[in-house]
Formats: structure tokens, sequence, C-alpha cells
């Protein structure tokens, strides 16, 4: 005769024969799913600082507590509680993630930045582990103006300050002429200089973003980016050796750019620098932007070898349209409208299909963009499966042994017990020897 047992969750149904050890051994493969906890609220602050005080060493009980004192938008006793669960346990991912969080509420970005990163490898939630991946780029963003505000603070001490032989920042080039559509030229100039001159170890080139953020902090005048002593005072503050200013003007028709290499010294005054200057039609542009980048290689003292001369001959694009939505994406990005960046990066890659900087520059808005719009809130809401759940309950004898309830004498009757499924049931089939 048959028996029919009953669990709580679908299971592979054994073949018929099967031994009561083989019972055993299966029932307890079949494990009963535990409920997502839900996120603690605030009202639950004092029974958990209560079961806390009883035993310090509950890391579920710290990390439910952590995540009760945010919803309470209480950051700071968060952040110690928090602190303490990631010390014990540096793999518990509800901590990981709620620590991260609580980081990113106190302006913490670069510690915010470590634990996002940290739960890309512990972390449990595929929909939250691709939630922060596209956080990091508006936290390295962040990071980029913690920076250049630290670096304000300390310019004194960073005027007295060496900085970094051969380190080079290029600034947005001064557009002088009276075509607004050129305009976009001025950063787009700066990213493909910059781009050029990393070409060879030999040159440590700053990051664009980063020079950009520190001249609209300063707040510079656009006749201010030109003044040999603004180069002097952000390379103290930037920690350039070298920083690239440049002007162009003209119209597509003739084209003229301007660049020289200032040098940046502890007692303040720029060394001379002699100005450097290409003339052509704009749609030469590519022919006059290289040919600077050779210039300026040239005013460093630093002699390129053939393999490196071919790579900073390599084009992005020919597209002189491309270039110019692509300084349009570059303008929206730094001044924090990443969905308006989008759009223009997305226009120069129709432009050129093959711009791959352009490519680039759109996923990282378009990350950015969707990290602007999530909370730090709501993704501590979706994360609340990683605080832990209830120990699955143990088999009892009750699971084990069938009731009369749990029997289906017609299927017993016809032998074919076993060949259905019913929702939510498993069917282990007994057959006596």
């Amino acid at each position: 005769m048959f028996s029919s047992l009953s669990s709580r969750t679908p299971c592979a149904v054994p073949p018929s024969g099967v031994s009561l050890l083989g019972l055993a051994l299966l029932s307890a493969g079949c494990a009963v799913a535990a409920p997502v906890p839900s996120a603690p609220s605030a009202s639950e602050i004092p029974r958990l600082e209560a079961e806390l005080a009883g035993d310090t060493t509950d890391v579920p009980t710290r990390v439910r507590l952590g995540a009760a004192y945010r919803a309470a938008d209480r950051a700071g006793e968060a952040r110690g509680v928090l602190e303490r669960a990631v010390a014990r346990e540096p793999e518990n991912a509800g901590a990981v993630l709620l620590l991260g969080l609580t980081y990113e509420d106190l302006g913490l970005h670069s510690q915010a930045r470590e634990l996002y990163e940290r739960y890309e490898r512990v972390g449990r939630s595929p929909e939250v582990r691709e939630a922060l991946r596209s956080r990091l780029a508006l936290l390295q963003r962040r990071e980029l103006e913690d920076a250049t505000r630290a670096a304000l603070a300390r310019e004194a001490e960073l005027a007295r300050t060496p900085p970094q032989s051969r380190s080079v920042a290029v600034f947005p080039f001064l557009y002088a002429g009276s075509d607004s559509a050129l305009r976009p030229l001025s950063r787009a100039l700066a990213d493909m200089l910059a781009t050029d001159l990393s070409q060879t170890s030999r040159v440590t080139v700053l990051e664009r973003a980063r020079v950009q953020m520190l001249l609209d902090e300063m707040k510079l005048s656009e006749s201010g980016l030109v003044h040999p002593s603004t180069a002097v005072r952000s390379g103290h503050l930037l920690g350039a050796e070298h920083v690239v200013q440049g002007r162009f003007a003209g119209t597509e028709r003739a084209l003229e750019l301007q660049a020289a290499v200032v040098r940046s010294t502890t007692s303040g005054s720029p060394s001379a620098a002699p100005l450097l200057a290409r003339r052509g039609e704009a749609r030469r542009l590519f022919d006059l932007e290289k040919a600077m980048a050779f210039d300026l290689f040239r005013a460093l003292g630093v002699d390129l070898t053939p393999a490196e001369r071919e790579l900073v001959n390599r084009r992005p694009t020919e597209n002189l349209q491309a270039v110019l939505a692509y300084g349009r994406g570059l303008e929206a990005a730094d001044a924090g409208d990443f969905p308006q960046a989008v759009r223009h990066f997305t226009e120069a890659t129709r432009f050129d299909p093959g711009f791959a900087a352009a490519r680039q520059q759109a996923e990282r808005a378009t990350a950015s963009a969707s990290a602007q719009r999530t909370t730090t809130r709501q993704l501590a809401q979706r994360g609340s499966g990683e605080l832990g759940s209830p120990a699955p309950e143990a088999l009892s004898a009750e699971s084990l042994v069938p009731s009369l309830l749990g029997r289906d004498p017609a299927s017993e009757a016809l032998g074919t017990e076993g060949i259905g499924r019913r929702e939510a049931v498993v069917e282990i089939i007994v057959r006596r020897p």
C-alpha cells in the first residue's frame, strides 16, 4: 500500500521503493522557505535595544537595530551599531549594505563606496547589487567634490607642497568667438587632449572632471581661465606640476587654437610659457587637435616613441557634429544634469556609432541618472531580505508520518500516485516490501 506525505513546499517526487532512510534524507533536503523579514520600524527600537543589551554579541539583532535607527532618521546611532556589526561579521550582507547607506547619508562617500564594492562580493540580492553598481559613478563624483573642497580648505599647505613630477592638468579651452554652436568644443578639446597626453606613462594626466570641478568650485570667471596666476593657484590645489590653458576662436571656415603650458611653482609666479597655435577649418579639427597634442608633448620635454605617437594619432571620431554633441554632454554631466547628458552622448553615438568614448560616457551618465532617482531609504527597503531570518523549523514527527487527510485513496487504488503534482504539496511514495 502507498502512503502520501505532505509538506509546505514542492519538491521532486522520489521513485517508488524508497527506503525510510531515503525518505528522511529527502525530507531534510526539501527545505521550508523562510519568509522574507520586513524592515524594522522606528517603533521597534526599544525592544531591539533591550534584546541587544541582553546579548551584545547578537549580530542579527544589532543589524536590525541599525535598520530601525535608520528608519527613525538617527543615522549617527545607526553608524555606531552597524560598524560594530561589520567589525564582528565583515561579510554580513545586511550589515555591509546598511552601513554603506548610512555612510552615504552622512556624506562619507569614500567609505560608502568601499562598502558598496564589498556588497558586490557578499550580497545575495541581484537587484541591490545592480542598483549599487549604478551608484558607484555618482559616488565617485561626490568623492571628487569632497576632495575639491578639502583642497581649497588646505590651500596654504598645498602651496608649499611640491607637485608630482610631470603631472598635467588640462583646463577647458576658453571660447573667444561669436558662433555659439562651437562653444561645446571648450570641454571636448580638453577631454581629447587629456586623453592624448595620457598615452605615455611618462606623463600623469589629472582627470578632466576633477579639474573642471575645481574651477567650478573656485567660481573662476572665463576671463580668469587664461591668466597664468590662475594656472599656478590651480596647479597647487590639484598637485599638478603643469597646467595646460588654451583658447579658441573663429568660425567653422577659419578656426584658431592657442594653448600654453604653465609650470606651477612654490613661489607662486608662473614661468614664461610660449604660446602654441594651430589654424585651419573646423572640419579639420582632428588634425588641429593632434598637432596641438604633439606641440604640448614637446613643451613638456617628452620625446614620444613611434608606438606612443601611433597611439596619440588615433582618432576617436572624425565627425565634427559627434564631437559637438559630446561636448554638450560633458557640460550637462559637469552640471549634474545626467538625463540631459545621456541625451547628448547618445546623440553623439548616432552621429558616429563607433565613437567609443561617447558610448562609455552615455553608460556612465545613465548609471548616475538612475542613482539620482533612487534614495538610500528605497535601497534599504529593497535589501530588507538581507537582515536575517528565523532558523528553518525542525522537522517534527508529524511532518514525517502521514495523516488520513494527507492520503489519496483514489490514486492509491489506481496505482498512479506520484505522477501528478499538487500545488504546494510534496508527494513522497513509500512502497512496503
